[in-house]
């Protein structure tokens, strides 16, 4: 567990093939429960093709950026702000699993391969940042960050 006082956020996008089976949906909102996690926001929507660019944007040099374009304008998703202490940390845990243990994974559950792989998570708080912006425009960022002494 984190000493971090100050709980944090982080970002879950379901992606389509989880959206598209009611059960799957249920089955990894139990988990991100059970887990500790508590939902600050949800939103349903369908990426458009330019949002998905700009969502992946910081990928465009990789290999799969186009894969990932086009998988993700397929369906719905449902994206929400999670809350709890070290969350960033713990969601990707959650998703990715631990290197050398990744069988108790969400994305090891529910992913179809490497591009459908089902849940996103975000990787740094820079990362929650540009990607909360882009999906929640007007969600308040502030009062989610500690503020340091000068």
């Amino acid at each position: 567990m984190s000493t971090n006082k100050i709980k944090q956020i982080t970002l879950a996008i379901l992606k389509p093939e989880i959206v598209q089976m009611r059960l799957k949906t249920e089955a990894v909102f139990e988990r991100i429960h059970n887990e500790g996690f508590e939902i600050v926001q949800q939103r349903t929507f369908q990426f458009s093709p330019a949002q998905a660019k700009r969502f992946y944007y910081p990928k465009r040099s990789k290999f799969y950026f186009k894969r990932c374009i086009r998988y993700i304008i397929t369906g719905p998703v449902i994206a929400c702000i999670l809350s709890k202490h070290n969350a960033i940390e713990d969601f990707s845990i959650l998703v990715k699993g631990k290197e050398g243990c990744r069988e108790n994974s969400l994305r090891a559950r529910f992913a179809s391969n490497e591009t459908m792989n089902a849940i996103h998570c975000s990787d740094t708080q820079d990362d929650v940042r540009r990607e909360i912006r882009l999906i929640f425009p007007n969600f308040n960022h502030e009062p989610w960050y500690p503020k340091y002494p000068e």
